[in-house]
């Protein structure tokens, strides 16, 4: 591993409550922060480090922390314990016994919580639902003292104090397990892709959505897969709201089986927040800046590894300007159009269309309204 080139620190912000520091997680928005002196767990915004919000954490020694999409969790090595908390709230809602003697790190890989503890050296994923153990395995070190999951890859992240170094490991899928879950919203159709961990042998999986705003789970609809590939469509108009979303998985044989929240909060904006694959799909999409007469971002989302061009026209259909669109993560590709024709001069205001083509053969088609 290299430990020189690998990365470059973009900025630091002072920790809340000073020296004490036990645990840190990302919520989609906010960075949240555990002191194991003050004990105070503070909601800060990551780009000044602005304390937003400051609650009292009532256990006895934090270890480390995560966020599942719903809840805040932080693995306490006072009472042997992983504490579950409300988010936004913080308050304290319950608590599952921990494998062990002392948790050092707690993470979630989408469906399930994983715990390392220092002194045993055993890593665990549990069942959120009630605690119990699905797997386990003895580390190849003394000391772990945090993890963290790939979701995208299906590993997990240890970090070894002893030898001071970070290690990748790699470990079997639990029965029905998500291994990668991407969300797009594109112009106000919602798309969901994820791999299951073995080919589905459901009789039907349905995708079930809750609102920030909601207390209840309501059904959406009928995913579709082909072997392990899985994927789900559905409108949806309204813009800036948050939501989680879950699977209900039907088995032939057997009681159903509820897997989820999947997204940490899928926040729908102006433009594509994931990947959307799915073979011979092309969707693309142009929003004005915030400041009227500004440039216009034209974005699509396909299959990645794709060349994406955009060709522009007037309503007249002459070709007023050829842009190529980059490839921003996978499967997203993006280009800001400055509304410039090809020659340099300034388009006039009217309705302008893009055809979008990829160069697996998808495309798609956009209109534009460009103002004064």
């Amino acid at each position: 591993m290299d430990f020189g080139s690998s990365a470059a620190e973009v900025r630091s912000i002072a920790s809340p409550e000073g020296p004490g520091s036990a645990g840190l997680a990302f919520d989609g928005t906010h960075l949240w922060s555990v002191n194991r002196f003050s004990y105070q767990l503070s909601r800060l915004k990551p780009d000044y480090g602005e304390v937003l919000d400051s609650f009292p954490y009532r256990g006895v020694q934090p270890a480390g922390m995560t966020f599942d999409g719903l809840h805040l969790w932080i693995a306490d090595a006072g009472d042997t314990s992983l504490h579950q908390l409300s988010w936004p709230g913080a308050e304290f809602e319950r608590a599952i016994p921990a494998p062990g003697i002392e948790p050092s790190g707690v993470a979630w890989d989408g469906t399930n919580l994983w715990e390392s503890d220092r002194l045993t050296g055993l890593l665990s994923r549990l069942d959120v639902a009630d605690g119990n153990v699905e797997f386990q395995f003895r580390l190849p070190f003394s000391f772990p003292l945090g993890i963290a999951v790939d979701r995208n890859h299906g590993t997990v992240w240890a970090l070894d104090r002893g030898a001071n170094r970070t290690v990748e490991l790699s470990f079997p899928p639990g029965p029905s397990h998500i291994l990668n879950w991407h969300s797009a919203d594109i112009d106000s159709t919602v798309a969901l892709t994820w791999s299951m961990s073995e080919a589905s042998t459901a009789s039907s999986i349905t995708v079930e959505r809750r609102a920030a705003t909601e207390a209840a789970y309501g059904p959406l609809g009928t995913a579709r897969c082909d072997g392990q590939a899985c994927s789900f469509v559905y409108p949806h108009p309204i813009v800036g709201a948050i939501a989680y979303y879950r699977l209900k998985v039907e088995e032939l044989a057997g009681p159903s089986k509820y897997i989820g929240p999947l997204s940490v909060a899928h926040r729908f904006s102006y433009g594509p927040s994931g990947s959307l694959a799915r073979p011979g799909e092309l969707r693309a999409g142009a929003r004005l800046n915030v400041s009227v007469g500004g440039n216009v971002r034209i974005w699509a989302v396909g299959l990645p590894g794709q060349t994406v061009r955009a060709r522009l026209f007037d309503v007249r259909g002459q070709l007023v300007r050829v842009m190529e669109l980059s490839e921003s993560t996978q499967g997203v590709y993006g280009a800001t159009w400055d509304r410039s024709r090809a020659d340099g001069g300034p388009v006039r205001p009217g309705v302008y269309f893009a055809a979008v083509d990829a160069t697996r053969g998808a495309r798609a088609a956009v209109r534009i309204t460009v103002l004064r």
